[in-house]
């Protein structure tokens, strides 16, 4: 019986240890590539775009909270209680003046101009309304000229019009 325990415990605290970053996690991928395990490689960056899921899921808890709290949807970060991490990857857009993130990119400004024209190009308008919000995450998981994009409205709707990875 005690063994179990002991081996419980162990397990509990391993799990408990320090998350890699995203910068750890992108190099930890490009070394499966560079050891050919091609679909490592790939899970390791869809691991990154996880990112921009799991932070529009709670941007959407933030604003459906703050609805109901208030009668009217937040229209700024600092409205909704809300900041990306630090080292994010990806820029966030409640509309267009109202993006942060995008800390752990290689390039920032050069990641908001692109990101400007791919949403110009595929005619996604981020935006706050009374009634309803479409919510933009625009991010560079791999380096490469592609971008990854993705959205979220007011019914929880999770789209991703452009993968990164396809």
């Amino acid at each position: 019986m005690k063994p179990v325990l002991i081996t419980s415990v162990i397990f509990i605290f391993g799990a408990c240890g320090p998350k890699p970053t995203h910068k750890e996690r992108y190099i930890q991928a490009l070394n499966y590539k560079l050891d050919g395990d091609a679909e490592a490689y790939y899970d390791a960056l869809i691991a990154l775009a996880n990112e921009a899921k799991s932070t529009l899921k709670t941007l959407f808890v933030a604003l459906q909270s703050y609805l109901a709290e208030t009668g009217r949807y937040c229209t700024t970060f600092q409205e909704c209680g809300f900041q990306p991490k630090p080292n994010s990857r990806y820029l966030y857009f409640l509309s267009d003046r109202e993006v942060r993130g995008g800390g752990g990119a290689e390039d920032l400004e050069l990641l908001h101009i692109r990101a400007i024209m791919v949403l110009d190009q595929l005619h996604i308008k981020p935006m706050i309304r009374r009634h309803g919000f479409l919510i933009v995450a625009v991010g560079n998981i791999d380096s490469d000229e592609d971008l990854d994009v993705w959205t979220i409205d007011h019914e929880n709707n999770l789209l991703n019009p452009l993968n990164d990875l396809e």
